[in-house]
């Protein structure tokens, strides 16, 4: 068996320094991308400190919570939609429901606030407005997150 070898000589011996060559490449790469990672993680956990890094994580745990809260709203709609006909004032959803329910605690009427008379109807258009917002700067937010993720993978 050894007598095969010797008779390739120097084209065994190249093939097995590229082989070398490429796991060392393959490795060269690896160790790369985890010392990137690492000192991602480690600029992350310093911001996390700071106190924008910790007003960004606070902003963050609303949206989500904003989030969830959205979702258990809209799947309650979906399950008592046909009950809500049956009222004769209806409101759009939960949200708008429980501002007036807090904002109006008489029963139908209006109320003044420094000037600004509030019916249900204008609170209904506010809720939907700032429900309208607060999607925009999920969707922003998320956007500014993927073309992060992008310009890390370019």
């Amino acid at each position: 068996m050894v007598r095969p070898l010797l008779r390739l000589g120097y084209t065994y011996i190249f093939y097995q320094v590229t082989l070398q060559i490429r796991g060392l490449k393959a490795l060269h790469s690896t160790l790369s991308f985890t010392l990137q990672s690492q000192r991602t993680r480690r600029a992350s956990s310093r911001r996390a400190k700071t106190l924008k890094g910790r007003l960004s994580s606070l902003i963050g745990r609303f949206f989500a919570g904003y989030c969830i809260f959205r979702i258990f709203t809209a799947g309650y709609s979906i399950v008592f939609f046909q009950s809500r006909e049956q009222q004769s004032q209806t409101y759009p959803d939960i949200v708008t429901s429980l501002l007036v329910w807090l904002l109006l605690p008489s029963s139908g009427g209006a109320r003044q606030l420094r000037g600004l008379v509030l019916t249900p109807e204008l609170i209904s258009s506010l809720s939907r407005h700032v429900s309208l917002l607060l999607v925009g700067l999920i969707v922003v937010s998320s956007i500014g997150h993927v073309m992060r993720g992008v310009n890390r993978v370019s």
